[in-house]
């Protein structure tokens, strides 16, 4: 626990060095029917990893859901139930 505490404290350290090294790196974006101007860099980064997660989150909770379902169908198929109740098989 503590040593991730540790890396999470020096995680957020180089994030809060990238920012600072970076706050005077400006940069114009245009739209095509508007331009944003002198925007900070770091934000342009920080917002496109964002759009990024959000735009593959839907992938991968489908992804997930059809591979338990799938799952699940191989253990009926076998006469088997799945394991709803987090025992993972253990008595």
């Amino acid at each position: 626990m503590v040593v991730r505490f540790i890396a999470f404290l020096a995680a957020f350290g180089i994030f809060i060095a990238f920012i600072g090294f970076n706050l005077e790196n400006t940069s114009d974006i245009s739209f095509g029917f508007t331009a944003l101007k002198r925007v900070p860099v770091f934000m342009t980064v920080f917002v496109s990893v964002a759009l990024g997660f959000l735009v593959a989150l839907p992938f991968v909770v489908r992804g997930r859901l059809l591979r338990r379902d799938k799952t699940d169908r191989a253990l009926a198929k076998k006469g088997r139930k799945p394991m709803d109740d987090g025992t993972y098989g253990v008595d």
